[in-house]
């Protein structure tokens, strides 16, 4: 007899297939230690191989950790196979990172409109199956859906809508870092309303710990941080209601088959913190949790480790090495104390992180420390190093640290991935020239990525009245599931230029510094476990051998690309570095409703001229 649950929490497509995201088993793992019933299910990992069915890849041999060029003939062949399957479907482009579809993600009308498309939208049929085959069988009075990234959205409405026509019953509570910023425009608009049932902002274990008890135990409840269907009031509080990470005894990864992600190893993601301490002007993602910086005891994540390394040596006979601890920021002092347990206890661990250029980074002594602790791959936001731009981003860092910082952790062995952000409002071309010039020199630079400036939205700058008069920066406000607002830059369409010149920086990086071009044609997820076997420098090691002839074929397709961009013709994404196809869906939705921002602001100004 099939054992019936109180909830369902489902990652929904497309994100990474290489490995989970840490956000359900977290909520599991907290909603078993309250004694409810839930399962997780990662719809994400089940979609790419139901699109790769009929197609074999030995994906865990060992042999693409030993060669990393047989590693990214893979990924090739698995891009070729996912692309071949997408033609199946009208105007649908799918790859490791990024989904393209017929219909615009962002808008409602859209959105809706996807939901009866057989034609453009696989997730109707993924889903219906899905629905029949594995969740009625459950029962389960609560499903959760996770919408992190713009790439989930019509994913997420499809199972909603399949869920309102064979699961009538269920309540549908949508969460995640999609929902928390754009829960007004949806309530404003009410295109989707018939779709949910209750929106959870922010951290979402207290509230849907309060949702369960009060409908599977029928308890009353103050419903804090929650949006119920259909009511006029509700008790929103970033402050309030937030989760302290001890409070959880572990998360559950029970549910998950780790031999179904597309990565040699198993790489596990984890928390050891949430928030951000950091107030940086063009960044909204820490608006994405409670407010408050809150961390997980080093004593709780190392519980974590040696579980998930118990659970995977028992259920697949060899235990997870590998983790990713998927913060908005680590701080140094637990990094450092971190490291020193698993260095002390001789833990098997091997981790990588998000991290702020903080000042005792610096110490050639701590990033030893952290080598030896496991680190080996460390993300940071390097955005510029122009002191005029740090201190309009407010980023409080100096060009002087960030030197010293990259270098101690490239000498300790650690790969440096750098963030890089073009066009801030007031940037100049003569210092992105000094950037790409610093970016080039510096060896210690392992491998990048480079975005282009967006008025986020709840991010300060779009918040801050006074930055945006200083820059001459107007915002249009937020419509539907706008999260990078239209904006000009005294008038004019500031986005159309930079994202030109962040392209052609990128070129001219790679023609230099071919081995970054090298290592950014890997998933970001692979370059860690690279790191651990073939060392920080592995991107020119390979280069010789191996990349001459990706990196030429990498540098034509992105000129193409370029030129292509620039004269509005169509463009092939095939073969350009990730860092380019993941921002080509964006640029494209933002450059578009940019100039619809214009456009709207020209018959505006018309008017109110015609009016005067």
């Amino acid at each position: 007899m099939m054992t019936s649950y109180d909830s369902a929490l489902i990652t929904v497509p497309v994100s990474s297939p290489l490995h989970p995201q840490a956000g359900q088993p977290f909520l599991k793992g907290f909603l078993m230690q309250k004694g409810f019933r839930a399962k997780i299910f990662d719809t994400n990992v089940k979609f790419f191989n139901w699109m790769l069915k009929g197609h074999e890849f030995d994906i865990k041999d060992q042999a693409y950790i030993d060669n990393p060029a047989i590693l990214l003939t893979l990924y090739n062949r698995i891009e070729e196979a996912l692309a071949k399957k997408a033609c199946k479907y009208r105007g649908l482009t799918v790859d490791l990172r990024t989904i393209g579809m017929d219909y615009n993600r962002i808008l409602f009308n859209e959105i809706i409109a996807a939901l009866d498309d057989q034609e453009a939208n696989p997730f109707i049929e993924f889903y219906d199956d899905f629905v029949e085959s594995e969740l009625k069988l459950l029962a389960p009075k609560i499903v959760g859906i996770g919408i992190t990234f713009q790439d989930q959205i019509i994913a997420a409405f499809t199972l909603a809508s399949c869920l309102r026509k064979k699961m009538p019953g269920v309540k549908i509570v949508l969460g995640g870092q999609m929902i928390t910023r754009c829960y007004d425009t949806m309530l404003e608009a009410g295109t989707l309303n018939h779709l949910w049932d209750y929106l959870i902002c922010w951290d979402g274990e207290l509230p849907l710990l309060d949702l369960h008890e009060q409908l599977v135990n029928n308890h009353a409840t103050t419903l804090v941080n929650v949006i119920e269907n259909g009511k006029t009031s509700h008790g929103l509080d970033r402050g309030a209601h937030s989760f302290e990470l001890d409070e959880l005894s572990r998360p559950d990864f029970s549910d998950l088959d780790f031999d179904e992600y597309l990565f040699p190893e198993f790489l596990i993601p984890l928390q050891t913190a949430r928030g951000c301490y950091g107030s940086c002007e063009f960044c909204a993602i820490p608006s994405g949790s409670n407010q408050g910086f809150r961390e997980r005891s080093v004593e709780k994540i190392i519980d974590d480790i040696l579980y998930v390394q118990e659970h995977t040596k028992k259920k697949y006979g060899r235990k997870a090495t590998y983790f990713k601890f998927m913060d908005d920021t680590s701080s140094p002092r637990t990094l450092r104390l971190l490291s020193e347990q698993i260095e002390q206890r001789k833990i098997d661990a091997q981790w990588e992180t998000f991290v702020r250029m903080e000042k005792p980074f610096e110490n050639q002594a701590l990033m030893e420390q952290l080598y030896r602790g496991g680190c080996r791959k460390l993300m940071w936001g390097l955005e510029t190093n122009d002191p005029d731009i740090l201190k309009s981003m407010d980023k409080r860092i100096s060009p002087i640290s960030t030197e010293k910082i990259l270098d101690a952790a490239h000498n300790a062995g650690i790969l440096n991935f750098c963030f890089v952000l073009i066009g801030f409002p007031g940037e100049r071309q003569e210092q992105r020239d000094r950037l790409a010039e610093f970016i080039i020199e510096k060896e210690s630079i392992h491998v990048l990525t480079i975005a282009t400036f967006d008025a986020t939205k709840r991010s300060p700058i779009q918040e801050n009245l006074l930055l945006p008069k200083k820059f001459g920066l107007e915002c249009e406000p937020p419509n539907d599931f706008e999260v990078r607002l239209p904006y000009t830059v005294d008038g004019k369409n500031w986005k159309k230029e930079i994202v030109v010149e962040a392209q052609r920086m990128l070129v001219k990086i790679i023609k230099e510094r071919p081995d970054i071009g090298f290592m950014s044609l890997f998933p970001d997820q692979v370059r860690g476990i690279l790191t651990e076997r073939h060392g920080n420098t592995w991107g020119r090691k390979c280069l010789t051998e191996f990349g001459k002839e990706n990196i030429q074929s990498l540098l034509l397709s992105t000129e193409h690309y370029i030129d292509a961009f620039e004269n509005a013709e169509e463009i092939d994404l095939a073969g350009l570095p990730e860092p380019i196809k993941r921002e080509h869906q964006r640029t494209r939705e933002d450059i578009k409703a940019i100039a619809l921002a214009i456009g709207r602001r020209k018959k505006y100004e018309t008017k109110r001229v015609d009016s005067i």
